[in-house]
C-alpha cells in the first residue's frame, strides 16, 4: 500500500514542478503548463481575495494589499545560487515582482541579450511575487552575468525593463512574507488542486511538497511531525467525519526511494464493501467538500492551504 501511496506521490510531485517555457504570461497560462497538470503552479497558501474585485471581497484590504504590481515595481531578489558536487551548474532560485498579466519575461544579460536558457520552473504566489528556478546555466556562471527582461504588453511607452539580482539573499521573515511556508529550516510550497484516485479497496489524495532548498530535495528523514497536518471540509469540519466506511489516515507521502515528497490522506475500506465503483464515487464526493489544508509550524504559525483537492467538473 505504501508503495502505491508513493508512486501517486511521485507523479504529483512531477506535474505540480513541471517545467515552463521562458514565455510567462498569464494570458497564455493554458499553453505553458505541461498535459494533464493541475493548476498547482499558482498559490497554495490560503487567501480570501476575490481576483477580480479583491474590495468587493474584503473591505478592510488597503490599497497597497490590492495593488497590482507595474513594471515600475518590478524587482528581481536572491534566494539561492551555488553550486554542489552533484551538479555541475549552478543551482538558482530568485524572487520576481512585477507585472503578472500580459507580459513576458526571460533571463538575459546585463545589456538585454537573450539566453538560451530553457529548464525554467516558476510558481506564482499569486501576490505580485513569483519564484524563478532553474539549474540550466553554464558552469562558471556569476550572479554578475544573471538578469532578467521584463517586457508588459499593457505598457506603449518603454515597456520593457532588465532586471538584475541586487543585494543579500532574502531572509526567513522576508520569504515568509511573500507567501512561502518553512519546514524547519527548509522553505516550501504546497501543491493543490489536486486528484483523488481509488482502487477497490481505498481512495486517496496527496498534497505535494515542493522543496526550493536543492539539499533538502533527497532527504529520506521526515521534517515535521505528521500530526502538524489537518484537512477540514470547506465548512471547517474535520475530514475524518467524512469517512463513513473507511478507516482514515494522514501519512507523510515518499517515492521509490523513500524520499519525503508530502502528505497522503487515505480512505481505507473498513466495511467490506471493496468496489471500485463506490470508491470513484466517493473520490468525486471528496473534490465536492471544498477540502482545504492546515499546517501547523514548529513557531506556532498556522498555514491553511485552500482547495487541496480541484473543483469537481461541471
Amino acid at each position: 500500500m505504501k508503495k502505491i501511496i508513493s508512486l501517486l506521490l511521485a507523479i504529483l510531485l512531477i506535474l505540480s514542478f513541471s517545467a515552463c517555457a521562458i514565455f510567462v504570461t498569464e494570458d497564455e497560462k493554458e499553453e505553458i503548463k505541461t498535459p494533464d497538470s493541475s493548476e498547482s503552479l499558482t498559490n497554495s497558501v490560503s487567501t480570501d481575495i476575490n481576483e477580480e474585485n479583491p474590495a468587493e471581497e474584503n473591505e478592510e484590504l488597503t490599497e497597497e494589499e490590492v495593488k497590482k504590481p507595474t513594471l515600475a515595481d518590478a524587482e528581481l531578489r536572491l534566494i539561492s545560487f551555488f553550486t554542489d558536487k552533484s551538479h555541475e551548474n549552478p543551482y538558482l532560485l530568485l524572487a520576481y515582482y512585477g507585472p503578472q498579466e500580459n507580459f513576458e519575461l526571460y533571463f538575459c544579460d546585463k545589456d538585454g541579450n537573450y539566453s538560451n536558457i530553457e529548464n525554467i520552473y516558476y510558481y506564482n504566489l499569486n501576490n505580485g511575487w513569483r519564484l524563478l528556478h532553474t539549474e540550466d546555466f553554464p558552469e562558471g556562471t556569476t550572479l554578475d552575468d544573471i538578469a532578467v527582461n521584463v517586457i508588459d504588453h499593457s505598457v506603449e511607452v518603454e515597456p520593457s525593463k532588465i532586471l538584475t539580482v541586487t543585494g543579500e539573499a532574502m531572509t526567513k521573515d522576508e520569504l515568509k512574507n511573500i507567501g512561502l511556508t518553512y519546514i524547519g529550516d527548509n522553505f516550501v510550497t504546497f501543491s493543490h488542486d489536486n486528484k483523488a484516485t481509488y482502487s477497490d479497496s481505498y481512495a486517496v489524495f496527496s498534497v505535494g511538497i515542493v522543496w526550493y532548498n536543492r539539499l533538502s530535495f533527497l532527504s529520506r528523514n521526515v521534517p515535521f511531525d505528521i500530526k502538524s497536518f489537518e484537512f477540514f471540509t470547506k465548512e471547517g469540519k474535520p475530514l475524518s467525519e467524512f469517512a463513513d466506511g473507511y478507516d482514515y489516515s494522514v501519512d507523510v507521502g515518499t517515492n521509490s526511494n523513500n524520499i519525503v515528497k508530502g502528505v497522503s490522506v487515505m480512505f481505507y475500506v473498513n466495511d467490506g464493501n471493496r468496489d471500485k465503483e463506490r470508491n470513484k464515487d466517493f473520490c468525486d464526493y471528496l473534490h465536492e467538500l471544498g477540502i482545504y489544508m492546515t499546517y501547523k509550524a514548529e513557531d506556532g504559525t498556522i498555514v491553511k492551504v485552500e482547495n487541496v483537492l480541484e473543483a469537481p467538473e461541471k
